[in-house]
């Protein structure tokens, strides 16, 4: 299995770890960690977000949180973030959703990583490849992305009671024919839940809410 951004790393000297794990019936951050057998704050998400000024940025947080984005819009001195489509996260990281690695990219991104993740012995960060995923410390991160740790974040509950990525964008999913939304409408999971139940696509994988 190739796995491109493992030249990053190589290049820094620093050790490659990687993990596969089965992605059979695997929907998310909270199933990865269980088939990994580790907890969901320490497998990170990547997430990219487009700012007012049209410039694009990646938040690394953790699998149990969610982004405080009053913080993200102070810190990135932005009137406005927010996530960025399909395909402007594919054109600006060469990735699809579900597979991208916090390093690598098509892309310099400037990059933001969770302070909480300093708190974590072991990360575990996409490759690039589903199914893969690197075990770093969080030192390391920061050394590969070249960022730092910043408070963007807050813990969400409700996001593992619930085994849903709520910091991910969705779309309702429109190759269902019975689908009643169009191919355009970009919600958040909060909305969605807000809206009662229909088929949803998160992260490539449709989603009954």
């Amino acid at each position: 299995m190739e796995i491109k951004s493992q030249n990053v790393l190589e290049k820094l000297k620093l050790p490659v770890n990687v993990v596969e794990f089965d992605t059979k019936d695997t929907k998310g951050v909270i199933e990865i960690a269980q088939k990994l057998g580790v907890e969901p704050k320490q497998v990170v998400k990547t997430l990219v977000l487009k700012g007012k000024s049209e410039t694009f940025y990646m938040c690394v947080v953790g699998g149990d949180s969610r982004l405080n984005y009053k913080a993200l819009k102070k810190l990135l001195d932005e009137k406005d973030v927010m996530m960025a489509k399909p395909d402007e996260i594919k054109e600006q990281t060469g990735y699809d959703l579900g597979a991208i690695p916090a390093f690598g990219l098509k892309n310099e991104l400037k990059t933001v990583i969770a302070s909480n993740l300093k708190d974590q012995d072991k990360l575990y960060v996409g490759t690039g490849v589903y199914g893969y995923d690197f075990v770093m410390s969080p030192d390391e991160l920061i050394k590969v992305t070249n960022s730092s740790f910043e408070d963007v974040v807050k813990l969400d509950k409700d996001a593992v009671t619930k085994n849903i990525d709520i910091n991910y964008e969705i779309e309702y999913n429109p190759m269902k024919e019975d689908s009643k939304y169009d191919s355009d409408s970009f919600i958040t999971v909060d909305d969605a839940l807000q809206k009662g139940e229909g088929a949803v696509s998160l992260r490539g994988w449709v989603y009954r809410i």
